[in-house]
């Protein structure tokens, strides 16, 4: 899967607000691999640093929000893998 690969919008709704607001197609809101990302923060907080380091393989003494972001689009990546499978 490709980092530009964001699962598209999470709550698609292509013909809101056209009527008031024109197109709309760029504001489209937030990517599912966002939505996924975010969901997956509760459980990161609760982690220790040194298994936030274990899950992401970042060794490097990174701090803990950093280790927590990038833990939580390792999931929304793995979950947007898992729900392209067929």
């Amino acid at each position: 899967m490709s980092a530009a690969d964001n699962g598209g919008p999470a709550f698609p709704a292509p013909n809101a607000g056209v009527e008031h607001f024109g197109d709309c197609s760029a504001y489209m809101g937030l990517s599912l691999r966002d939505y996924f990302a975010a969901k997956a923060i509760p459980a990161l907080t609760a982690m220790t640093h040194e298994e936030l380091m274990e899950l992401t393989g970042n060794y490097d003494g990174g701090t803990t929000n950093g280790l927590i972001a990038e833990g939580a689009y390792s999931i929304a990546y793995s979950m947007l893998s898992e729900r392209a499978k067929p």
